[in-house]
């Protein structure tokens, strides 16, 4: 964000009368966002900047709130379309609407309608739906790609050959339908399919339907690649590693950045370059894989979004993924393992119908995000919450989260009532 004196351009939040812009300072105590704050001890403006001409940005999908405070730090002001429009959402943009369940992702269609004239950057569960991303475009301008390359690099079946002659890199059998001969273990998935829904094993002799492929199953420690690509070219912004939600497929949390070896690293840049041109993205992007013992990385799904885990490589880096709003700043740099804190997130599911209680405040606020009204009906197996943890290792760091996600449980969203 800095500009051409290499000096961040101040942003001040006319309430509080601090600077944030450049470096996030990651080694710098968390501040949370349920208050006027954010992590690594950077102020983020709530809505009002006091910057005369602030560039919008749209942010829409499932969950805003991730990308809205990348926007909010890159200097852009969000405004936002999701199935929550949390506390926190609601703190860093213009305007957080609301999509209700039943009108999801239909109801999106509108709402945009109603927000200003920007580009949209879209989030999670979009990319399944290249007839909703034409009708978005055709209001607004997509910010990742034409709907087409979105459409086009989320087709599993785009994944066969997109590996081709990189070393350390491969894409599982993925194949539409089973040939006679086929056996091992395999995984059934939509062609269209987001967030792991709808994923499970497959049964030898099945013949899936048709808007479903198959994919064979790799043994191997689950990563998230993030992809930034720019008009100067693309490159590898960081790795996690994910957990996925219990007893199924979904996407769980991440804990970052992670050094996936050198045969691998090096594979998997030249891959992000590759896919980048092939489908013609821009901005951040994800690439879903599983590193095996030997050291590859087993592509199974590109993600041409916003990705959930790029939170967590921002936390770590102290700075925003995303381009900045300031045409004369240089793009940031990924956080490099070992030389930066670990970071880790994790989604919390209600195990039975809850109500959330009182937004957590005070100096470990910043442990928590997507928090709800108080008082809001949380039926179960919903998203309650997500909770962070940042330490130098990934075993504390994974440790930590599991105690803050049973004290959110215990403490944060009490049972509901008949």
């Amino acid at each position: 964000m800095g500009g051409a004196s290499g000096r961040p351009p101040e942003i001040v939040n006319r309430r509080h009368r601090r600077r944030i812009g450049g470096d996030l300072r990651p080694d710098a105590p968390p501040i949370s966002l349920l208050g006027p704050t954010y992590y690594a001890g950077v102020i983020v403006p709530i809505i009002d900047t006091g910057v005369a001409n602030e560039p919008s940005l749209l942010v829409v999908g499932a969950s805003a709130r991730a990308a809205a405070v990348s926007a909010r730090l890159a200097g852009y002001r969000p405004y936002c379309a999701d199935l929550f429009a949390d506390l926190d959402t609601r703190r860093v943009a213009g305007r957080a609407l609301r999509c209700p369940p039943n009108d999801y992702p239909e109801g999106l269609v509108p709402l945009v309608a109603s927000l200003p004239s920007a580009p949209l950057l879209v989030t999670g569960g979009l990319e399944a739906r290249p007839d909703l991303l034409e009708r978005l475009h055709a209001r607004r301008p997509l910010a990742g790609g034409p709907p087409s390359a979105v459409a086009a690099a989320a087709d599993p079946l785009a994944l066969p050959g997109i590996a081709d002659g990189i070393d350390g890199v491969a894409v599982p059998d993925t194949r539409a339908a089973p040939p006679a001969a086929l056996s091992g273990p395999y995984l059934v998935k939509p062609r269209r399919g987001t967030g792991g829904k709808g994923v499970r094993p497959w049964a030898p002799g099945e013949t899936p339907p048709g808007d479903r492929v198959l994919q064979r199953r790799i043994a191997g420690r689950a990563i998230g690649v993030v992809g930034l690509a720019t008009e100067r070219g693309a490159a590898v912004w960081g790795v996690t590693e994910q957990s996925l939600a219990p007893g199924g497929f979904g996407y769980r949390g991440s804990v970052g950045p992670i050094d996936p070896g050198p045969r691998a690293g090096e594979g998997l840049a030249a891959l992000v370059r590759r896919v980048a041109a092939r489908f013609g993205l821009r901005g951040p992007f994800g690439l879903d894989a599983i590193l095996d013992d030997a050291g590859t990385a087993w592509i199974v799904e590109i993600n041409p979004r916003y990705p959930a885990s790029l939170e967590v490589l921002e936390r770590a880096a102290g700075r925003p993924a995303l381009p900045p709003a300031d045409p004369a700043a240089a793009h940031a740099a990924g956080p490099a393992p070992g030389r930066c804190p670990v970071w880790g997130k994790r989604v919390v599911f209600a195990d039975v119908a809850r109500v959330a209680g009182p937004a957590p405040s005070g100096k470990t606020a910043w442990r928590f995000a997507d928090v709800p009204e108080p008082g809001t009906r949380i039926p179960a197996g919903r998203p309650v919450c997500t909770v962070f943890a940042r330490a130098t290792t990934a075993e504390a760091v994974r440790s930590a989260l599991a105690a803050r996600e049973r004290r959110a449980l215990a403490a944060l969203f009490p049972r509901a009532g008949p």
